[in-house]
């Protein structure tokens, strides 16, 4: 109660209040020695803006050898989209400082609520991707998160790339085979499932093809050749390119 008084206190006939950082908790994602140098709350715009910085006295640290170094200079400043406060739509601002090592020349240093080049916390894009797997729907999640389309899908092909990231590739003892019909036209992705796992392991789009073989290369267990022939009704007898090879190779 005493920090909301003080915000209302500071309201301006704009309905804008900024609150020094001791009023206001520091935002998620935000670790030592960074720190929270100023909030402005816009009442009438539903939106809190967080400003953070790396303190001018603590040497800053390399990204590619973690060593401290001396700090540069401060690229522009940035903005990220973070968990919303309430209804308020949050935004992280900070200028990088980018510090001159020895090793590696002028570098920007990391920044721990988000990914390199990314407009949004890693916390938000984690909520984004929920609201995606509630949903199951791009357009019901870009209203339920205010962002555009094209931001929603950026969000989840970084998740699939991460995901794709910390996949461990072993044995396939059982793979699924299907075909699907997307786009206009004669078009159908492949795709291939490992069956014990429950996950999609690879997908193959050719292009207007009514047979698609596939070879099965070496395997944990030894070498052996495997083919398995799909027709396709979809598709007319007339097509020249019928058949597409791929290789599935399982490395050791």
């Amino acid at each position: 109660m005493k920090e909301g008084k003080q915000i209302e206190q500071a309201t301006s006939k704009k309905g804008v209040a900024r609150a020094r950082p001791r009023t206001l908790p520091a935002a998620d994602g935000i670790a030592e020695p960074w720190k929270v140098t100023e909030v402005k709350v816009d009442f009438d715009g539903l939106k809190v803006d967080v400003w953070v910085e790396w303190p001018a006295e603590q040497q800053g640290v390399c990204p590619e050898c973690g060593k401290g170094c001396r700090i540069y200079d401060h690229r522009d400043e940035r903005q990220w989209r973070h968990l919303d406060t309430v209804q308020f739509q949050t935004i992280l601002h900070c200028r990088v400082p980018r510090v001159n090592c020895p090793e590696h020349g002028t570098k920007s240093m990391d920044i721990p609520w988000a990914e390199k080049s990314s407009r949004f916390t890693a916390l938000f894009e984690r909520l984004s991707i929920d609201v995606l797997l509630g949903c199951q729907n791009q357009s019901q999640a870009k209203e339920l998160l205010k962002l555009s389309w094209d931001e929603v899908h950026l969000i989840q092909e970084k998740a699939v790339k991460r995901g794709l990231g910390r996949r461990v590739s072993g044995e396939l003892k059982y793979i699924g085979v299907d075909e699907k019909s997307f786009l206009k036209g004669h078009r159908y992705a492949t795709v291939l499932s490992d069956l014990d796992n429950s996950r999609e392991d690879h997908m193959i789009i050719p292009s207007q093809t009514s047979t698609i073989t596939f070879v099965i290369g070496s395997t944990h267990r030894g070498d052996f050749d495997s083919s398995a022939t799909l027709n396709n009704q979809y598709v007319e007898p007339s097509v020249s390119n019928r058949i597409s090879y791929c290789l599935l190779r399982q490395e050791n």
